[in-house]
């Protein structure tokens, strides 16, 4: 998986995610002597390594801790059950759930 961050001057930065003692140099060489963020494919472990990693972007600004935020996943859960029933299962816009989620921070 491949996160990115596009740059107020139109630069992208990017991250790659992937599973402990996976052997991606096998089957993606171009990423030789690129670090991935590594994982275990549980949230436990893939969202400290997202905020790690958004945290060191240039113009990062304090944002929440991992612990923080994986207490308030049920809650972004049960908002997610809910708007899939209002737009169906894999239809609810990208903005809608980064909506539901700043609301939930926000509310904190």
């Amino acid at each position: 998986m491949a996160i990115a961050k596009r740059h107020q001057d139109g630069q992208h930065d990017w991250a790659v995610l992937v599973p402990n003692d996976h052997a991606y140099l096998r089957f993606v060489s171009d990423l030789g002597g690129f670090d991935p963020l590594t994982h275990d494919a549980t949230i436990e472990t893939i969202v400290p390594a997202v905020l790690s990693w958004l945290a060191i972007r240039p113009n990062a600004t304090p944002g929440i801790t991992p612990k923080a935020l994986l207490d308030l996943f049920p809650k972004y859960q049960i908002k997610v059950f809910h708007l899939t029933e209002e737009w169906g299962e894999g239809s609810v816009p990208w903005r809608e759930l980064v909506r539901a989620a700043v609301e939930i921070v926000v509310a904190q």
